[in-house]
């Protein structure tokens, strides 16, 4: 959801409106992975996992500031940022990406309630939650954790299953301090093999481990094609003749 027009990532999302935004999202997800499923049903082929991504009040950042935290009322955090969430999960969505920002003063990558408790608990999620580039580190970087390493507890526990790894420094890779996290008591190798299962159950699903083959070369050249295109600038011209 995006609502404030000096958010410089408008282009990622479908709107300001809750409900446009709900019903582009679940055609999306149903698109993308061949119909409706969740994330211990084999993907057809052809067909990829969706993930959706920033999770969530994202474009609620103050100032309209890529990162900057959301500062909403419980009421209008759940009526419009988090609603198409919810269509997404239940849609089945096998992936989520955590925003930058902190919602209610807790960033995304450590917040179990949402994570958690209202993501997976009451919206049916049951894929993977992956970070955005070294986004568990920043939970160091706010101040929520002394180090990497207790970052990276924080992050597991809430929910976070995968972090993905940007650069070349392994200092910033957080999740490579898991074993210390664990051998230091912040986490449980329990929390961690919960975690695991849900990456290879998304594995699995996707018949990486089958030996299937995957959308031939030859159909790049579909990518932005003239007819995508063309249904691109219907589908824009229907959701501003609905808003």
């Amino acid at each position: 959801m995006m609502t404030d027009p000096r958010f410089g990532r408008l282009q990622e999302g479908f709107g300001e409106n809750p409900i446009i935004a709900s019903h582009m999202g679940r055609a999306s997800v149903l698109a993308l992975q061949g119909g409706p499923g969740n994330a211990s049903t084999y993907l057809p082929e052809g067909h990829v996992c969706s993930l959706g991504k920033h999770f969530g009040a994202y474009g609620a950042a103050i100032g309209g500031l890529n990162g900057g935290p959301a500062d909403v009322s419980n009421r209008t955090l759940h009526e419009v940022y988090l609603r198409p969430w919810m269509a997404l999960a239940r849609a089945g969505v096998r992936a989520v990406m955590p925003s930058h920002n902190a919602v209610g003063d807790i960033p995304c990558h450590a917040n179990h309630w949402m994570l958690q408790q209202k993501l997976r608990d009451e919206f049916g999620f049951g894929g993977v939650a992956l970070s955005d580039c070294n986004d568990v580190g920043e939970v160091f970087s706010f101040g929520m954790a002394p180090n990497r390493t207790a970052a990276a507890a924080l992050s597991l526990n809430a929910g976070v299953d995968w972090d993905l790894q940007c650069g070349d420094d392994p200092e910033n890779w957080s999740y490579n301090k898991l074993g210390a996290a664990i051998d230091a008591g912040l986490t449980t190798e329990a929390a961690l093999d919960k975690v695991v299962t849900r990456v290879l159950r998304q594995k699995f699903a996707a018949g990486l481990f089958d030996g299937r083959s995957f959308v031939a070369y030859d159909h790049i050249s579909l990518l932005d094609s003239p007819a995508h295109r063309q249904l691109a600038l219907e589908g824009l011209s229907l959701s501003l003749s609905l808003s």
